[in-house]
């Protein structure tokens, strides 16, 4: 039998089934006439205790596809999902917000991202058959517009609903040396930059986070298992990437973009 180790790269979904559906709350409504790679949610800071201060958002977090509901073979529409309750507390007065999802709290700052955050949507009652998930949460604004990313829901390394490794249980080791990381195929989140609701500092925060948590130590781990005579095959796509993302800042055909310091009109 084979001795390889192996982890899954792009082509791996998010627990919908999709290549990274990212979530988009916010009190401001999308931009008129553009198709959005995000999952939208328009939502509306509420007084929920009477006391004349809006402060509270309750919206959800789309799962995975509710499969028992479902015909063989047919495809889940907008409302064939299972769905947690999210409710985001804003402070009244600092750029804070707390947020509760599925027995988790987080507390962000703006322009802060959370760790990660565990949950589980329940196909069947008393947890007979269940889909874990990981989630990152960012809290891009919290005035005049309320603003909060969530992370496409990824296939979580220690209970993952499908395999990610081979052998299966090389999964295990990983969520034991590293703890939760990204698992979906392209951890950047470049479509949030190409629909707007990212500018380039949101992205960089969020690519970093990617290289120093789970690319740098993925690397490392990898490294130290190495054996004279074996291979180890370690693929980091960040500078392709960032140069395919990054470019219009030389493109003379977007008028709108920040011209890279040493672009010149010629």
């Amino acid at each position: 039998p084979s001795q390889a180790r192996t982890l899954s790269g792009m082509g791996t979904v998010d627990l919908r089934g999709e290549y990274g559906t990212y979530s988009w709350y916010s009190s401001k409504p999308p931009p008129a006439k553009k198709h959005l790679k995000a999952d939208f949610e328009l939502v509306t800071v509420e007084d929920t205790d009477f006391d004349s201060v809006p402060d509270t958002v309750r919206t959800r977090l789309k799962g995975s596809p509710d499969v028992l509901h479902l015909k063989p073979g047919e495809l889940p529409g907008p409302n064939d999902f299972l769905m947690l309750p999210l409710v985001v507390h804003v402070d009244p007065e600092e750029d804070v917000a707390w947020i509760r999802i599925d027995g988790s709290d987080v507390l962000l700052r703006q322009g802060e991202w959370s760790d990660w955050v565990e949950v589980s949507f329940d196909a069947l009652p008393w947890g007979l058959m269940r889909f874990a998930g990981i989630v990152r949460f960012y809290l891009k604004q919290v005035r005049p517009d309320f603003q909060l990313y969530a992370s496409p829901v990824n296939l979580a390394p220690g209970d993952p609903a499908q395999p990610i490794t081979t052998p299966d249980d090389f999964v295990e080791l990983l969520h034991q040396k590293l703890g939760n990381f990204y698992t979906v195929g392209m951890p950047e989140e470049t479509n949030a930059l190409k629909d707007g609701l990212f500018d380039d500092d949101d992205y960089a925060k969020q690519v970093k986070l990617f290289q120093e948590e789970d690319s740098d130590r993925l690397l490392d781990l990898a490294l130290s298992r190495f054996e004279p005579g074996a291979t180890t095959f370690f693929y980091n796509s960040d500078i392709d990437l960032q140069c395919h993302m990054l470019w219009r800042h030389g493109d003379p055909r977007d008028l709108d973009a920040p011209r890279h310091p040493a672009w010149e009109k010629k």
